[in-house]
């Protein structure tokens, strides 16, 4: 880790969270067996193995998506394609995507309101391609070993799924950030395409049902990496304030308001999460940006064969943080 992003700040936390450890333990569940545990080193080689088709449903909102997008091109494995489901007539996506012009993504454009969730995630699963499938919710964000990890997870251990069992909590209106308490996170998955049943047609919950049966028929493996994945509340996701409420209060690490900047620096050195984090100061909940920050973002993100994504850009932002960190709230956690 470069020097300027390590946790010297935060030298009071146990754990030292997020930095990752060199062994992983997973625990194995297979159907009429107890749960096992086993250890993974992450081989410092990035696995070679079958397309991975990271799925997702999108209300065609440059905010929030962008970033998710640009996640995907961070990723260490190299055969993986991004399909996205958008359903929106007005998308701000059709005309970023086209300037982007990324041979690893798939725009598919759908009438208007083509039903719940449930089906549009049916509809990214008909139109995938690779042997493996992986969640790409639109509005979190992803290490770039996410995929990596978890196929490695799932080659060796002979599994037919991954999750994650804890994961980030990113609260920016609250000024939060936790680690989840312990379950299966059904948003994490990432399973061989035979292995997955149809979505239950609901507007929400859909994943909890599939992951159900996911694991009531096939081997598993779970994965206690929360640095992988960040999922963020930003006050337009499916359920309601009480729900995240309830999520956040269950974690197992809390950062503290008081250490929020110092945090949301160090996530900064893995994730896009301080230009996502001042595009939500600037406009809100996620909704419409401009057609010039479009057209000025599928410029500049980072695509297969470029340059490291806008480390400049990133480090000038997390230095202005941290300045205001050390001026700023006393605000307990």
């Amino acid at each position: 880790m470069n020097a300027s992003c390590a946790p010297s700040p935060i030298a009071d936390h146990a754990s030292q969270w997020p930095a990752s450890g060199d062994r992983l333990v997973l625990k194995l569940l297979e159907p009429g067996s107890n749960p096992q545990d086993v250890v993974l080193v992450p081989s410092p080689v990035v696995p070679d193995g079958p397309l991975i088709s990271c799925l997702m449903v999108s209300r065609g909102r440059l905010l929030p998506a962008r970033h998710a997008i640009e996640c995907f091109h961070r990723q260490t494995y190299r055969r993986r394609e991004l399909v996205i489901i958008d359903d929106n007539p007005a998308s701000e996506l059709v005309e970023f995507l086209a300037m982007m012009d990324d041979p690893l993504i798939r725009h598919i454009m759908l009438p208007a309101s083509q039903g719940s969730l449930g089906n549009l995630r049916n509809r990214a699963l008909a139109e995938s391609r690779g042997d493996l499938v992986c969640q790409w919710d639109d509005d979190d964000l992803y290490d770039a070993r996410r995929i990596a990890w978890q196929v490695e997870a799932l080659q060796t251990n002979g599994a037919q799924a991954c999750f994650l069992r804890r994961w980030t909590l990113w609260w920016p209106a609250e000024r939060r950030i936790a680690v989840s308490g312990e379950r299966i996170w059904e948003g994490s998955m990432l399973a061989r395409r035979t292995a997955v049943p149809v979505y239950p047609d609901q507007r929400r919950g859909e994943d909890s049902v599939l992951t159900g049966q996911i694991i009531a028929d096939h081997r598993v493996v779970l994965m206690n990496a929360p640095e992988l994945y960040c999922y963020t509340i930003h006050g337009g996701n499916t359920f309601h304030y009480q729900h995240f409420l309830g999520i956040y209060n269950s974690a197992s690490e809390f950062a503290g308001r008081q250490k929020y900047d110092d945090y949301l620096q160090l996530l900064g050195c893995r994730l896009p999460i301080l230009d996502y984090a001042v595009a939500l100061e600037r406009g809100g909940q996620p909704g419409r940006l401009s057609a010039s920050t479009a057209s000025t973002t599928a410029r500049s993100i980072h695509r297969p064969g470029a340059d490291a994504p806008r480390t400049h850009t990133v480090m000038q932002r997390a230095a202005s943080i941290n300045r205001r960190a050390q001026h700023g709230s006393q605000l307990s956690g």
